[in-house]
């Protein structure tokens, strides 16, 4: 009896690509099926992938894949994520993404924090560590810092006059920038709450610390602690109402 790389000789064509598990693959799959019965594969040893079509050369294409497959090592930093649906069509991606663009490390780095934020909307509470001071660092501004599993809802400004939203979130968190103790999130920028910026109704933003008039000078308003603070004001005598540039 036949079995192997060379197909069973049962007469049936159609499942002659039988994995060494058992798994009968389609014609389409030729090379995953070759690649199965690879015997002591190095990383010198160039696989069918590699030789399929593709964005770059074979050896190109192969160390592409070499770097990707940190998505899918069990015994890596994104083990717990390997049971998701979207892990396979993710590795692809990365492959393709980093053979196209030459291995370079910064595209390497974007997949995988686009897999590990995928990773973590699914595990809601999973923390991954993945990053390090000299492998994909994540820069952050002043007064933040990185965290694995930073809150999806920080809290900002706005809390100042409202509920924290860190107190009603129901999202998972996330890895990300945090801004450090005592610390508010004011736009893209981490600030303490005295220096929190304002919003007037009409939806402009203020700094802190600003002041300013109405169109007819009759009140002034300023932006202290993320609230704005008001009063009437009059034009001394002799003097008039006018717009200038600062």
């Amino acid at each position: 009896k036949l079995c192997g790389f060379a197909g069973d000789m049962d007469g049936n064509a159609r499942d002659d690509l039988r994995l060494p598990n058992g798994t009968i693959v389609p014609r389409s799959e030729e090379n995953e099926f070759g690649d199965s019965w690879v015997v002591g594969a190095t990383d010198k040893c160039l696989l069918g992938v590699d030789m399929g079509p593709s964005p770059c050369n074979p050896e190109d294409h192969q160390k592409a894949r070499l770097e990707c497959e940190l998505m899918i090592n069990a015994t890596g930093p994104f083990g717990e994520c390997l049971g998701l649906d979207f892990v396979n069509s993710l590795y692809e991606d990365c492959v393709y993404d980093l053979c196209a663009y030459k291995n370079r490390q910064d595209v390497f780095c974007a997949a995988l924090d686009n897999f590990a934020t995928r990773c973590q909307k699914a595990l809601p509470g999973t923390i991954i560590h993945w990053r390090s001071s000299s492998f994909c660092p994540l820069d952050c501004s002043i007064h933040s810092h990185y965290d694995q599993c930073a809150s999806s809802c920080p809290s900002t400004c706005a809390d100042l006059r409202s509920e924290s939203n860190e107190t009603r979130c129901t999202q998972s968190c996330s890895e990300g920038c945090a801004c450090d103790t005592g610390y508010l999130l004011d736009g893209d920028k981490c600030v303490m709450p005295q220096d929190c910026g304002c919003l007037d109704p009409a939806g402009h933003y203020y700094p802190g610390h600003t002041t300013w008039v109405n169109d007819d000078c009759s009140m002034e308003y300023q932006c202290i602690n993320g609230t704005i603070r008001q009063s009437n004001i009059s034009c001394v005598h002799n003097s008039r109402c006018t717009v200038r540039n600062a």
